[in-house]
Order: C-alpha cells, then sequence, then structure tokens
C-alpha cells in the first residue's frame, strides 16, 4: 500500500513539476503569470468582496425599509383599529338610545290609548267601573313626548327617554286599575 501512495505522490508532482530538461527560458515565463494569475485572483477576489459588501448592504437596506414599512402598516392599521373600534361603541350607543326612544313612544301610545278609555267610562257614567277613580284621572294629562335626537347626545338622550317611559307606564297602570270593573 505504501508503493500506491508513493506512485500517487509521484504522479502528483509529475503534474505540476516543471520539467528539468527544459530550458530556463521557459521557467522565467511562469514567473510573469504567476504575477498575472495572482494579479487577477486578487481581482476576482476583491469584485467578489465588493459585490458581498454591495449585497449586504442592499439586504440590510432591504430589511430596513421592510421593517419601517411594517412598523408604518401597523401603526396605520391600529389607527383604524381604534377607530373602527370608537365608531362600534359610537353606534351602540345610538342604538340603545334609539331603543329607549322607541320604547318611551310605545308607553305614550299605551297611555294615551288608556287615557281616551277612562275619559270614554267616564263621560258614560258606566256604573260597572269606579266612578270615583275615573273622576281623579279623568282631569290628568298624557303629556306629549318631546322630540328627542339620538345624533346629539345618545347618552342623555336614553336617559331622558327612560324617564318618561317611566312615568307614561305610572299612568297607564292607573288608568288600567281605574278601568277594572267593579263587579
Amino acid at each position: 500500500m505504501a508503493a500506491r501512495h508513493s506512485k500517487k505522490h509521484g504522479r502528483h508532482k509529475a503534474r505540476h513539476a516543471v520539467p528539468s530538461s527544459k530550458p530556463a527560458i521557459i521557467k522565467s515565463m511562469f514567473v510573469p503569470k504567476d504575477r498575472f494569475y495572482t494579479a487577477v485572483m486578487q481581482g476576482v477576489h476583491d469584485s467578489m468582496e465588493r459585490e458581498r459588501k454591495r449585497t449586504r448592504q442592499a439586504m440590510h437596506t432591504a430589511v430596513a425599509a421592510l421593517a419601517i414599512i411594517v412598523l408604518i402598516g401597523s401603526i396605520c392599521f391600529g389607527w383604524m383599529g381604534a377607530r373602527a373600534s370608537l365608531r362600534t361603541h359610537e353606534l351602540v350607543r345610538v342604538s340603545t338610545c334609539q331603543q329607549a326612544v322607541i320604547d318611551m313612544n310605545n308607553s305614550y301610545f299605551k297611555a294615551s290609548q288608556l287615557k281616551t278609555q277612562v275619559d270614554s267610562a267616564f263621560t258614560s257614567m258606566d256604573a260597572n267601573y269606579n266612578l270615583d277613580q275615573l273622576s281623579n284621572l279623568y282631569g290628568e294629562k298624557v303629556d306629549i313626548p318631546s322630540t328627542l335626537q339620538c345624533s346629539n347626545n345618545p347618552s342623555d338622550t336614553a336617559d331622558t327617554a327612560t324617564k318618561a317611559k317611566a312615568v307614561y307606564d305610572k299612568q297607564a297602570t292607573a288608568f288600567q286599575d281605574a278601568l277594572k270593573k267593579t263587579q
């Protein structure tokens, strides 16, 4: 095995070695080629290094630009999300206010209908009803609700509508109690 190794080593040396039988001029021709080769290789190495630096710089610029874009996008979407959330809360308050106004109007109409029945029962002097109770309620008025708009201040408007609804409900209950037949 040692012989094989030496043969390979010998062949390897033979490839790179300059035969001694050639004149000295050929040996001197390799010296400039080696310097030229070294200069070319140095140039190739330098250009590759410049290209690596340019690529690295381009990558750094691209990553920085991407980071800035992501940051700006996050800020924009965060701002838009916050505005959408505020808008949603505002719409919920307006919707709650509108429902309170609708409930108030329904209570008003119920109280008005019952008041009309009380007036009718009292003027007919129907003995089936408690006429004393009807006479007490005959002069009572059901006030027309004021026009409420939920667009200005939904919370205050909803509170006003809820209070008015409670008054109309109380009147409606009194009217219903008076309209119960005594027999």
